[in-house]
């Protein structure tokens, strides 16, 4: 009889577990599938921030499922996609104002102190010392150059996404105010500007503009001249077309506009911008410890020329300078 009862238990035990199996592997499943959702784009985003190419990972993924197709990862891949691109509208917008360099054309000021050819050499090392700093801009980056058909030739200046918009004609004040109105209908974030020929700015004054911009409605970057080498707004500019540009006014006019308008401004530096042969003696000096490469050659180029990153009046260093040419 006992013998009978345990048979019977045991069946009864099987047929139970035979019942609840498809419950087992339901849930397994589910459980599965829910982990997955959770965990999987926090392990997307891990291996793109430490590989830096989301994409391909994307495709290697899929290739070792034999294109199974996978619903998750492209869901991934968008959802990274788009908070990239939200942090990248959160970033201001260098916008750096260029003009191609040309002999006779520009730096005239420059050309009269040491000869048009050499301020052409000169610019196109001040240009270049502006795009790298643009190359290495967190935020979104706008070529401007000062005439409509150089647009080809500025779009092929980055190798990164911009933006090219060719300024207009009119003074130096209304071609910003153009420029910062076509901007800003595209993007949201703050505004930056600089031009060509500061190459005294570094990455600590543009870490210091963006960070004023957290709490002041305009950034300006005096000049030693009476001009400025950076402006920035958070929003549009008031009417700039009357300013006195290119005057040692700049500078205090620019400033008393902002704050008239009821606008808070941060000033960074005192910094410089290079218009004259004179300039190019300080720029040496500021440049002999400055490691960046477009600087390491604009450097060169002015010990080439004669200039040494000695004070004015002493003898040249020809361990320093001598001999280094481009």
């Amino acid at each position: 009889m006992l013998r009978h009862c345990a048979r019977d238990s045991a069946g009864a035990l099987r047929r139970n577990t035979y019942s609840l199996l498809p419950l087992a592997i339901y849930l397994f499943v589910l459980g599965t599938c829910l982990w997955k959702e959770t965990a999987s784009p926090c392990i997307a985003a891990h291996k793109a921030t430490h590989t830096g190419h989301f994409w391909g990972l994307t495709s290697r993924v899929r290739s070792r499922r034999n294109s199974r197709p996978s619903s998750i990862g492209t869901t991934d891949a968008r959802r990274y996609a788009g908070r990239m691109s939200e942090l990248s509208q959160d970033q201001p917008v260098l916008v750096v104002f260029c003009r191609r360099p040309t002999p006779g054309a520009g730096k005239q000021r420059l050309a009269a102190g040491i000869g048009s050819d050499a301020a052409a050499d000169i610019a196109a090392l001040l240009l270049g010392a502006a795009l790298e700093d643009a190359a290495r801009w967190p935020g979104p980056v706008v070529l401007s150059p000062s005439e409509e058909g150089d647009a080809e030739w500025a779009a092929t200046l980055l190798d990164r996404p911009v933006q090219v918009i060719a300024q207009p004609a009119g003074n130096l004040g209304e071609r910003l105010q153009s420029v910062d109105r076509r901007v800003r209908e595209r993007h949201q974030a703050a505004v930056v500007f600089i031009g060509s020929d500061a190459p005294a700015l570094g990455e600590p004054d543009y870490a210091a503009a963006r960070s004023a911009l957290m709490h002041h409605d305009v950034v300006l970057a005096p000049a030693i001249d009476g001009g400025v080498t950076l402006m920035a707004a958070r929003r549009a500019w008031p009417a700039l077309a009357d300013l006195p540009w290119s005057s040692d006014q700049l500078y205090t006019a620019l400033s008393k506009r902002c704050t008239t308008h009821g606008l808070r401004v941060a000033s960074l530096r005192l910094s410089y911008d290079v218009d004259l042969a004179a300039d190019l003696q300080r720029l040496c000096r500021d440049l002999h410890a400055d490691q960046r490469p477009a600087r390491r050659i604009l450097y060169h180029k002015l010990c080439s020329l004669g200039y040494s990153p000695l004070q004015t009046g002493q003898q040249r260093n020809d361990h320093e300078c001598g001999n280094q040419h481009l």
